[in-house]
């Protein structure tokens, strides 16, 4: 599998079961998982579903919420990572420098209208970087695994 141009972050995109973070550990770079703190706070078998219902509610009393885990969290990455699991729109907003960083999307089918809606809104957003040149296409990958 083809790694995109980048100097900073890989961006690990798409829904859950896609294959991103097994992915991510091959590279050996650090990785961030997004989605960690959510799977704490739950069983071990929850579903795709309550996560996004927690996800939800936390971002409904602050939508930065994940963002400000975000930030915090990238101090512990000295120089190149991965960030793998961005949903949120807001978050990919927030971190994402189309002059810095690379994108590899993974494809497959959404489980729940959180990941289908923010993933919706997150290619809308790295196709207009792409279509306007603001975001070059040697720093992004697609993959349908």
């Amino acid at each position: 599998m083809l790694i995109p141009h980048f100097t900073r972050y890989i961006w690990a995109i798409g829904p859950s079961g896609s294959g991103k973070s097994t992915w991510a550990k091959e590279l050996g770079l650090p990785i961030l998982e997004t989605g960690s703190w959510v799977r704490s706070w739950h069983h071990t078998e929850a579903t795709t579903e309550e996560l996004s219902f927690t996800t939800i509610e936390c971002l409904g009393k602050d939508h930065r919420y994940f963002s400000k885990l975000i930030k915090f969290n990238l101090k512990k990455i000295d120089a190149k990572g991965v960030i793998v699991g961005v949903r949120n729109p807001i978050d990919f907003i927030d971190h994402f420098d189309p002059h810095l960083d690379g994108i590899v999307r993974f494809i497959g089918e959404t489980k729940s209208e959180f990941e289908k809606e923010g993933l919706s809104a997150i290619d809308g957003i790295i196709s207009f970087m792409l279509r306007t040149g603001i975001f070059n296409y040697s720093n992004y990958k697609s993959y349908d695994l």
